[in-house]
């Protein structure tokens, strides 16, 4: 039965171990290039989405792969794909660009991580992600002395308790970000296997213009049995949670059905969901439940009428609103 368990749970895709991006990490003034120190490093991501493998299109005589080709054509004249431009409306105008300028247009800075300053760890906080962190780790292979360099670096950073803020570009075309580096230190297990790599995680930081203030009616303060009632809850329903024991349940599901196909089975096996809560140890609280219901909310209190007054105040669809206005709710592609 052991062994059958662990046949379920190992069954995932397996992902190649390479980096997004080899950038170079730069310390120094940014007018003088001669008193520059580049650390070559490697980005990686170590949290991302796992999804679905997209279909692939194949010729049914041949069993081959189908070849997609794209090409722009003009309806009023010929032309060849190297004689089109591009065009930017702006005052009811059309400004005309060409391929090389649009290009000139996107490169604001040149590729590469540039240090401006170290911080607190303290000034970080939790809302400052602006998306999944990246993690950073010295080329020594581009640039001898990297590793030295870096875990100088590294080193000090943990000691000081500070974080670095960068200036990170990953590509030549791409708009640059500001980012805070914070120093990870290594954790071995008991028989010295590496649980947590050394190295630096890079959080995106928002610009002003990514931050949106909110303002929101003040709260009714809860009286003192409502939390102490609360306080039980807590403490009563505290789990031992890692996301690394559980799988997600629709993956299972499509990798099951990949192997019934691959296999010829007739049937496909059913992958157990983790995620779905456990009801029976959740019985044994119902009682500590019904005590913080009955101290927050009224006796008249009903679930299904807050989730139907939910539902009613969802957004109307398109569709509805487009026969209102008399126009249809998907613009046209040209």
């Amino acid at each position: 039965k052991k062994l059958e368990d662990l046949r379920m749970r190992v069954r995932k895709k397996c992902f190649h171990k390479r980096s997004t991006a080899r950038i170079p990490f730069i310390i120094g003034p940014p007018s003088e290039d001669t008193d520059r120190t580049h650390i070559a490093i490697r980005l990686y991501n170590l949290v991302q989405e796992a999804k679905k493998g997209g279909h692939v299109l194949l010729d049914p005589r041949a069993n081959q792969r189908v070849k997609i080709v794209k090409r722009w054509i003009c309806g009023e004249s010929a032309i060849l794909p190297q004689q089109m431009n591009f065009f930017y409306p702006y005052g009811g105008e059309k400004v005309i660009f060409t391929k090389d300028e649009v290009l000139a247009l996107k490169t604001i800075d040149s590729q590469g991580l540039r240090l401006m300053g170290f911080k607190s760890i303290d000034s970080l906080k939790s809302y400052h992600s602006y998306k999944s962190s990246s993690f950073i780790y010295p080329d020594e292979r581009a640039v001898k002395g990297s590793t030295a360099a870096f875990a100088a670096l590294w080193e000090k950073m943990l000691e000081k308790k500070k974080m670095a803020i960068a200036r990170l570009t990953p590509r030549a075309n791409s708009a640059p970000r500001f980012v805070a580096l914070l120093a990870q230190n290594e954790v071995l297990s008991k028989d010295g296997s590496q649980l947590v790599p050394p190295g630096m995680h890079v959080i995106y930081l928002p610009y002003a213009d990514d931050i949106r203030s909110l303002q929101f009616p003040n709260i009714r303060k809860a009286s003192d049995e409502q939390i102490n009632k609360a306080k039980e809850v807590v403490k009563r329903r505290r789990i031992r949670f890692d996301s690394l024991n559980f799988e997600n349940p629709a993956l299972q599901r499509h990798y099951g059905v990949l192997q019934a196909l691959a296999l010829e089975r007739d049937e496909v096996e059913e992958a157990p969901d983790y995620v779905m809560p456990d009801t029976a140890a959740m019985a044994h609280h119902k009682d500590i439940i019904q005590e913080y219901r009955a101290a927050v909310f009224s006796p008249d209190y009903d679930p299904n009428a807050a989730i139907a007054l939910t539902a009613a105040y969802k957004r109307p669809r398109s569709s509805d609103t487009s026969e209102e206005s008399g126009e249809g709710s998907k613009r046209r592609r040209t």
